[in-house]
């Protein structure tokens, strides 16, 4: 029988999902009502009349500067400075190439905007990595957060008192320290300082240490409100809820939609699909229907009327979020997609190409042979969906802010993640429906004789980011340019195979070079990354050890060359014929020379990408959309390597297989006695058609990937792209050709091999 994947862990995971759900609103609610008292040591002092210009002057700056740092809170989702160790006890995770792995991600691709994941699945989802995990930070971790940024600017602030000098106030600090404390309240935020001076006038003089100051802000509601998104978004499966209903909407047997969840045709073609721009398209819609996304009662909620059919209602259904009955007049809830941030999959595909799956039935001597095509596609898709909370409130210090966080849309194969957790995944093969003898070699038994049979790995929270793990010894590692001079700033992390992988640190100079120094979780078969802004990326192999100490050579990172990128079109050279008998042959296939796209109907959708052994977590990678009245040309980032280029192109105008250009028999004795036409039902009109493109990949169907040296880069400012036109079948004799011209789609991975040295880019 078949089970659904997941069923198993059924029971547990709902305890788990129940328990996350739980987690989230009391981690909230907890220390919202529950507040620790004030230490002795932060007590307020009483300050004479005369020094209170002083005291008063610390205060100003304690509020100026808790003022910033709550502004920074919003615009980080809870975090100050989300990457830095020093003012948060978190170790995020941020992989900018890959934001669905990250605890943190940008909606600008700048790491000073970083937000954190308040939902999402670490890691690849996946039907083996379902389980949801939150980065969002305590009330008591966001107060600590604050303290420390107190911390940190206050001597900025302060500039030694020098701006008390005037007013006769000789202030000496007797101590460098400064500590803080912070206490959120319901409708305020309390600050407290310790930092000792001494204050001398003309009069007298006053040692002084404590002071407090309070910022009218309730923090506590956007966060509040935070929560309950978060817990309504998991429970509805909100986003997911959405992308489905959009790709439903946007889907059907036809190249210009998205391939279909299930179709069927017993047409005798079928209808590709480019990977590429299923992805691109996919990407357009986000672009286009996120920001329609709203919350219900908010303060520019509109609500949508739907007259039409249950499709188009359950779409325009899904584009709202409904809260409790609290007030939200004053709040306005933005939703944002982070454009290119999609991870996507669809199956069953080859290549570049989603197809259908076919089923032959074969003919007889009677009748022909016949086909049935089935579009049953299977969707993967992570996203980031960033959600800004923005308050108008006069009675408060900051009378209009914004909170922005964001949560993950995970699909997998169809199903929202929260489905798999529930054990109602998509069905899967049931071992029960066949025996398996395995013969074992020697050695594979355990010392008991019983067969050791691996576990798969749970998918309990990894402990592998956490620092106080780390136990190998001192390791370390220098990165410099392709021209041996040292680069500061450069971010290290360390992965271990696909277990997990987290950020360690930054280059520091040294002396004459910029390394980094620390320990590492213990891993056999680890990787180091490494990465600068501006720079191609390294991936070293490292096996760390339990304190053993290791010292890696000197890395070179290569800087990012901009060219100026076209793309220009080769023509598939190549004759259908048709005999007496109505029965198809092809004649050689060769390459014509180089031609411009016909902006008005082509479109090339190229990607180029980073690939390598070396290649760390930053991989170069462009996509380049040129023609169909767009842009001629587009700059594209490159590296010194080797890279993996597919591309499709698109034409506007389509191919037209004209109706009756063949026959089969439909009846033979000895002798065909009756023809029956194809295709039988009028012309195949594909408009658009994906009538050609690239395929430079490592795989035996595909043209092998290219490598563009530091010379290469460097001779020129303009590279020239080129992508395969497919034959044009009005040539044809008769013109049209026929069915036959349809399996054109399928060789474009043969057309790059065959004719590779043609379609190299060039650089001038």
């Amino acid at each position: 029988m078949f089970r659904k994947r997941g069923v198993k862990k059924a029971q547990i995971t709902l305890f788990i999902i129940i328990g996350l759900i739980l987690l989230i609103v009391i981690f909230g609610t907890y220390t919202l009502l529950k507040r620790p008292g004030l230490d002795n040591e932060f007590r307020t002092e009483t300050v004479p009349e005369e020094f209170k210009p002083v005291a008063g002057f610390v205060e100003d700056c304690m509020h100026k500067v808790a003022l910033k740092g709550i502004k920074e809170l919003g615009a980080h989702g809870g975090y100050i400075e989300p990457l830095n160790n020093q003012l948060t006890t978190a170790n995020l995770k941020y992989l900018p190439a890959e934001p669905t792995k990250s605890d943190v991600v940008s909606l600008t691709d700048d790491d000073k905007d970083l937000v954190p994941f308040y939902l999402h699945i670490p890691g690849r989802s996946s039907y083996f990595n379902y389980q949801y995990s939150t980065a969002m930070p305590s009330l008591s971790e966001i107060e600590y957060q604050l303290a420390r940024y107190l911390e940190r600017e206050m001597p900025r602030c302060l500039e030694g008192f020098k701006a008390l000098k005037d007013e006769g106030y000789d202030v000496v600090e007797t101590s460098d320290e400064f500590k803080a404390k912070v206490a959120i309240r319901d409708k305020y935020i309390e600050l407290f300082l310790n930092h000792p001076i001494t204050i001398k006038s003309s009069k007298r003089s006053l040692d002084l240490k404590s002071y407090n100051t309070a910022v009218r802000f309730p923090l506590t509601e956007y966060y509040a409100m935070a929560i309950q998104m978060v817990d309504v978004a998991l429970r509805s499966q909100f986003s997911e809820s959405f992308t489905i209903s959009l790709i439903n909407y946007y889907s059907g047997v036809d190249t210009n939609l998205l391939p279909p969840f299930i179709s069927h045709s017993d047409a005798p073609y079928i209808i590709t699909w480019s990977k590429s721009k299923v992805q691109n398209d996919l990407n357009s819609l986000l672009v286009s229907y996120v920001p329609a996304l709203q919350v219900a009662g908010s303060r520019e909620y509109v609500p949508i009327e739907v007259n039409g059919d249950d499709v188009e209602a359950a779409f325009f259904k899904s584009l709202s979020m409904n809260l409790s009955n609290q007030s939200l007049e004053n709040l306005s809830v933005t939703f944002l997609y982070k454009n290119r941030g999609m991870a996507m999959r669809v199956q069953p595909s080859r290549g570049e190409i989603i197809k259908p799956s076919v089923a032959t039935r074969p003919g007889s001597d009677n009748l022909p042979a016949t086909s049935s095509n089935t579009y049953r596609f299977f969707y993967d898709i992570a996203y980031p969906l960033f959600i800004e909370i923005r308050g108008y409130d006069n009675n408060t210090e900051l009378p209009e802010y914004s909170f922005l966080f964001a949560i993950e849309s995970n699909i997998i194969e169809n199903k929202p993640a929260l489905a798999w957790i529930l054990g109602v995944g998509t069905a899967d093969w049931d071992d029960s429906y066949i025996t398996t003898i395995i013969n074992l070699p020697n050695g594979v038994l355990n010392g008991s004789g019983t067969s050791s049979v691996p576990q798969m790995r749970s998918q309990t929270k990894s402990l592998f980011c956490e620092e106080n793990t780390w136990t190998s010894g001192d390791i370390k590692v220098s990165v410099a340019g392709e021209d041996g001079q040292p680069l500061e700033d450069a971010m290290i992390g360390f992965g271990c195979g696909d277990y997990d992988q987290c950020f360690v640190g930054m280059t520091e100079i040294n002396g004459s070079s910029a390394s980094w120094v620390g320990q590492l979780p213990v891993c056999t078969g680890g990787y180091m990354y490494i990465s600068k802004e501006g720079y191609g990326s390294r991936r070293v192999p490292l096996t760390t050890a339990a304190d053993v100490n290791a010292w890696i050579p000197t890395q070179n990172l290569k800087k990012i060359r901009t060219l100026t990128a076209t793309i220009k079109k080769k023509e598939i050279l190549k004759l259908f014929l048709r005999d007496n008998d109505k029965q198809w042959s092809a004649g050689p296939a060769s390459i014509g020379p180089s031609q411009d796209l016909d902006f008005l109907s082509e479109q090339v959708v190229m990607s180029i990408i980073e690939v390598g052994a070396d290649v760390g977590d930053r991989p170069v990678s462009n996509n380049l959309i040129i023609g169909k009245e767009g842009v001629a040309s587009t700059p594209v980032k490159l590296v010194p390597g080797r890279y993996q280029i597919t591309a499709t192109l698109i034409d506007e105008n389509g191919v037209i297989i004209p109706a009756n250009c063949t026959e089969v028999c439909t009846m033979n004795v000895v002798i065909c006695t009756s023809h029956e036409p194809l295709p039988k039902d009028g012309p195949i009109s594909m408009k658009p058609a994906m009538w050609g493109g690239l395929d430079f990949r490592d795989d035996p169907d595909a043209g092998g990937t290219i490598t563009l040296t530091a010379a290469d880069l460097d001779s020129g400012s303009n590279i020239e792209f080129y992508a395969l036109k497919l034959p044009d079948v009005t040539r044809s004799v008769p013109p049209g050709a026929c069915l036959i011209a349809l399996d054109e789609m399928n060789y474009i991975g043969k057309y790059s091999g065959q004719f590779k040295s043609d379609l190299l880019p060039i650089i001038s």
